[in-house]
């Protein structure tokens, strides 16, 4: 099971996106009218009045299993509670909306960050929670664990624009990411794929502070787009592959012509060090002093036996 907390500033869109899916139905609520998009978004923002101060009231994430995985109703509506309790998005209004518009089995979570008494629900840290949240879940409850996140299996089609937005920012930084130096020839690569990237630098400074992707009317912070582009995350990526290409450019490498047991021969490309190390163990070998027998002949015993009794010697 995956966890995907999703921004969402507004209730109404929310409501229209979660429930406007061919296929899409409410498995439980509380405290709104969960029949009408329009009449849901009312009641949640009628609840969000309590604290205008709160820019962002609208919580909306979204469980997704894996294709295949067997998961009935009553299995994603209590996992869908036990999740909200994890994450302390409790007290306060909820719907937990399942799709089938794809073939992987998910459902859309909406709750209200002002509760019933009008108190603001903390969103710090949301996103790392509620994965934590789904990873003991999945283990409680015996799920298959998050994959590998594959963009060739997402629906892009099926998502609201923002979100078709933000995978194909997805995409290009993944297809412009191998063997890239430094930021600046990440966004020279990004703008020839039409997304532009946006560096934020501390105040009075030329130090990057954050990193952000743009997309036309729609900009993503990296780390929205995946945790693995947040700017310290994208930063220690690329220093990790110059460090790698500077090793091995600066390291003097042999062509090596070797027979295989097959009976062919062919080439092999090996660091001079890894040379010298092999080569060390051939001489050594090479120069291994042969065996000796150090067992005296009988014959030589005998006449040293012989000079000694002439000598007078008895040893």
């Amino acid at each position: 099971m995956i966890s995907k907390v999703i921004s969402s500033a507004s209730f109404r869109r929310t409501c229209q996106y979660v429930l406007g899916k061919d296929g899409a139905y409410v498995l439980v609520a509380d405290g709104i009218r969960d029949h009408c998009p329009r009449l849901m978004a009312d009641d949640f923002e009628a609840q969000a009045e309590l604290r205008r101060t709160i820019s962002r009231p609208c919580f909306h994430a979204v469980l997704s299993f894996p294709p295949g995985e067997k998961v009935t109703d009553e299995l994603m509506e209590e996992l869908a509670g036990k999740y909200l309790d994890k994450i302390g998005m409790v007290d306060t209004q909820f719907a937990v909306i399942r799709h089938t518009d794809t073939e992987h089995p998910h459902v859309h979570i909406m709750a209200n960050r002002v509760n019933f008494q009008g108190k603001a629900i903390s969103d710090s840290m949301i996103g790392r929670r509620a994965k934590a949240a789904a990873q003991e879940l999945t283990r409680d409850f015996g799920l298959r664990p998050a994959e590998k996140k594959d963009i060739s299996r997402i629906q892009i089609n099926a998502m609201s624009q923002p979100e078709q937005i933000r995978y194909r920012i997805y995409s290009a930084i993944t297809s412009s990411l191998k063997g890239c130096p430094d930021l600046d020839e990440l966004g020279r690569r990004l703008k020839v794929r039409g997304v532009e990237t946006v560096v934020k630098f501390r105040s009075g400074t030329r130090e990057p502070q954050g990193i952000s992707f743009k997309v036309g009317d729609f900009c993503f912070k990296g780390s929205a787009v995946d945790r693995r582009f947040s700017l310290a995350n994208l930063q220690k990526a690329m220093g990790s592959q110059q460090r790698i290409s500077q090793e091995s450019g600066n390291s003097p490498r042999l062509i090596l012509h070797q027979q295989s047991s097959f009976g062919f021969s062919f080439v092999k490309e090996m660091p001079v060090k890894e040379v010298a190390s092999v080569m060390t163990g051939i001489l050594e070998e090479l120069f291994k002093p042969e065996y000796v027998n150090n067992q005296i002949p009988y014959e030589l015993l005998r006449e040293a036996r012989k000079r000694r009794k002439r000598n007078g010697l008895s040893y």
